[in-house]
């Protein structure tokens, strides 16, 4: 997200609108998200291996199938 002039905002071509119930849905997730206290969100298993209580585990990747872009073409 940046914030632009207004003067730059009010020569923009509207394209869409956002009824109601949506708007208001929108403007509460963006309101919780930007007003909420600034904690980080912690991701506690990788927090651990931060702080040398755990080791790091290797993973080892799922195995990989066949999906559409896949197939071998001619």
């Amino acid at each position: 997200m940046k914030s632009v002039p207004l003067a730059e905002a009010r020569s923009w071509d509207r394209v869409a609108t956002l009824d109601s119930p949506f708007a208001e849905a929108t403007l509460t997730a963006h309101s919780h998200a930007v007003g909420r206290i600034g904690t980080p969100d912690l991701v506690f298993e990788q927090l651990k291996v931060e702080l040398g209580l755990v080791k790091v585990k290797k993973q080892v990747p799922p195995a990989r199938t066949a999906g559409r872009n896949d197939v071998l073409r001619e």
